[in-house]
């Protein structure tokens, strides 16, 4: 489902890590938001995440969120203390909500890993860019 597309709102009752509090596309409204589809156990995930953190970094202050969302293929991915575990050895500082059962992946017709989705505009358009 590449193209424009409404983005979905993220499902309730999500984890979250690296947040106080679950987040939403309507909360996150007025800001760019950038979603990393991303699971611990591809190589090519972890290659992206220094250019995230640079990114992170050079727009820190601006109204761009940066959003993991970790969709775990294999059911000890899909579990919230082996992600947390992930995201402290990789040294991730943005939110990651724990993508149950690749719920958020389907919704966003997601299909490999890494993929980099980034909303834009007052009508939550997406734009789905699969890094290879």
């Amino acid at each position: 489902m590449f193209g424009l597309n409404k983005a979905p709102e993220f499902p309730q009752n999500f984890d979250w890590l690296n947040t106080d509090s679950a987040l939403s596309l309507s909360k996150l409204r007025g800001h760019v938001v950038v979603l990393d589809f991303w699971t611990y156990c591809c190589i090519n995930c972890m290659h992206t995440l220094p250019t995230l953190a640079r990114l992170e970094k050079a727009y820190s202050g601006k109204p761009v969120v940066f959003v993991g969302v970790h969709s775990g293929k294999f059911f000890s991915e899909q579990e919230t203390k082996n992600v947390q575990s992930a995201v402290l050895r990789y040294e991730i500082e943005h939110p990651v909500v724990v993508d149950r059962q690749m719920q958020i992946w389907q919704g966003f017709g997601v299909q490999a890993w890494p993929t980099i989705i980034i909303l834009t505009g007052s009508k939550w358009e997406c734009c789905l860019s699969p890094i290879r």
